[in-house]
């Protein structure tokens, strides 16, 4: 249950009780710090501010999309949205932002969104494409060319609790609205690639954009608050497939078939389906005609810029795993130690990408392509969130890159399914296989991946023509998701820090016997 707030005036005036204000302001880097969705629990709030709030009505229901300007105690800065809502009924203590005390009466503060009649009136509003107005700020709600002109709304609509960065709704079990919680000045890339797919390519395997809303204050660009997509009926996402796949591969060869007779004929043909939709989609990402979409060079500038970043990243690796050391289990500890001790060896690899040529071009990517980011529909694979890593600044996430960044993602996360099942789902079952054995399995899962893939580019000239260039070139990315992975694991869940680890320890060696 929240903490008891006192509002002095009514709900509709409460930006003008300063009290308030500032009591809100106060507790709400508690909240924030419970919600799946925020990204910044590694890091000490130094200041919260509200930078815009404003008001909606949904049927009777006044709420507020607020902007929270949150600077760090390192000085970064960055905006988070709330949309809150005054309620006189009970909510679960989850949902409770905090109590509100108002003319002798008992409120709750919550999130708009936990409200039935806050999420109907979303697609009500998209459909219309509703303008909204209060002082110098609009709130903008607009459909897509896809969007049914004509629909009956019953109101039906549900949360999905699950773990990410955003917040997801399902309306009318037909639409899936996702409320960004991370904004910026700046057109979200989700929102920009879907729309783009959508109305400019012939690419079809991700969820058509049907709508979207932004918040814009006069004299400044538009706050991109979120987007509506088509639901999409599906099987589950394809980590967990490919994870109930690893299992059955781990098994046959308990019961005596050999490493080289797997993965069977049916794995081996969802690798080259996924190898081929790879390659549609950065070939649809390639088309584009505008400067938003069109393919760059592979410029002296951008790979200086980018050897820096790679520089910046191993650093703040280094110094996240020092801060607690001592706090992480024995394995993790050892394999850090492997980690710092090659730490120039991991820079040289870096450095390579700051001198390399090519003739391959830099396109919009996906940006954080991995198995989690995939449903599979029993028949073919549905692409999904083009948002980019959620560490980097928006901004940051729209740069063009090699397409061969997103097949690191992907051999990454195979790496990821197979030794989540070895390390820790499965290590009972599975306690007799070597990690040398689990990575002959990932080498033949990503070689079938990646042929299908390069296949399907054919003679594209997106990719760098010399063989070897293109090899080192992947090899530096599947080595800088693998430092990026580090961060994500000992910020959350420690344990597991030991993957990325393994994977940095694999890439290293692998590279000593390549050369």
């Amino acid at each position: 249950m929240g903490q008891e707030l006192h509002l002095h005036k009514s709900w509709e005036r409460w930006t003008e009780d300063e009290r308030f204000r500032n009591d809100l302001a106060r507790i709400l880097p508690d909240y924030l710090l419970r919600c799946r969705w925020y990204g910044g629990k590694a890091r000490v709030i130094r200041s919260l501010d509200f930078l815009y709030i404003m008001p909606w009505q949904a049927d009777g229901l006044l709420s507020y999309f607020l902007i929270l300007k949150l600077l760090y105690q390192d000085g970064k800065v960055v905006f988070y949205q709330l949309p809150l809502a005054l309620v006189r009924e009970a909510v679960p203590d989850e949902e409770c932002i905090a109590r509100v005390r108002h003319d002798g009466q008992l409120y709750r503060l919550t999130e708009a969104l936990h409200l039935p009649a806050f999420r109907a009136r979303l697609l009500q509003a998209i459909g219309q494409s509703e303008v909204s107005r209060s002082d110098d700020m609009t709130l903008r709600f607009y459909p897509s060319s896809l969007f049914p002109q004509e629909m009956e709304l019953s109101g039906k609509s549900r949360e999905l609790h699950v773990d990410q960065s955003n917040s997801s709704l399902i309306l009318e079990d037909r639409f899936f609205f996702k409320f960004y919680r991370k904004v910026d000045y700046e057109i979200n890339p989700d929102l920009e690639i879907s729309r783009f797919f959508t109305e400019e390519t012939d690419f079809r395997h991700f969820p058509a954009f049907m709508g979207g809303v932004e918040l814009q204050k006069a004299g400044h660009p538009p706050i991109v608050l979120g987007m509506m997509v088509e639901k999409v009926e599906n099987k589950g996402d394809s980590f967990t497939l490919m994870s109930r796949e690893i299992r059955q591969v781990l098994r046959r060869w308990q019961e005596g078939e050999s490493m080289e007779s797997l993965p069977g004929p049916g794995l081996k043909k969802t690798l080259a389906l996924l190898g081929i939709r790879t390659a549609e989609m950065h070939l649809a990402l390639a088309s584009g005609k505008e400067e938003a979409f069109r393919p760059e060079k592979f410029d002296s500038s951008y790979r200086l810029g980018y050897f820096q970043r790679l520089e910046e990243l191993v650093a703040r690796r280094i110094s996240l795993a020092n801060r607690r050391r001592q706090s992480y289990p024995t394995a993790v500890q050892e394999e850090l130690n492997f980690f710092e001790a090659h730490r120039e060896e991991i820079l040289h690899t870096f450095r390579q990408l700051k001198e390399m040529k090519t003739d391959g071009l830099r396109i919009r990517i996906h940006g954080d392509y991995h198995l989690g980011q995939l449903l599979w529909t029993g028949r073919d694979f549905i692409i999904l969130d083009f948002e980019g890593e959620p560490e980097s600044s928006i901004s940051a996430r729209k740069l063009k890159h090699s397409p061969l960044k997103d097949l690191a993602g992907m051999i990454r996360s195979f790496h990821y399914a197979l030794f989540a099942v070895l390390l820790f789902d499965g290590k009972e079952e599975f306690a007799g296989i070597p990690s040398e054995l689990g990575h002959k399995l990932y080498e033949q899962l990503t070689e079938k991946y990646l042929t299908a893939y390069f296949h399907a580019m054919g003679d594209s000239h997106i990719l760098p023509s010399d063989p070897e260039t293109c090899r080192q070139l992947l090899h530096i990315h599947t080595l800088e998701k693998a430092v990026y992975e580090l961060g994500y694991e000992l910020n959350g869940r420690p344990d597991w820090a030991l993957i990325p680890l393994r994977g940095i320890h694999y890439l290293i060696n692998r590279e000593k016997q390549q050369a």
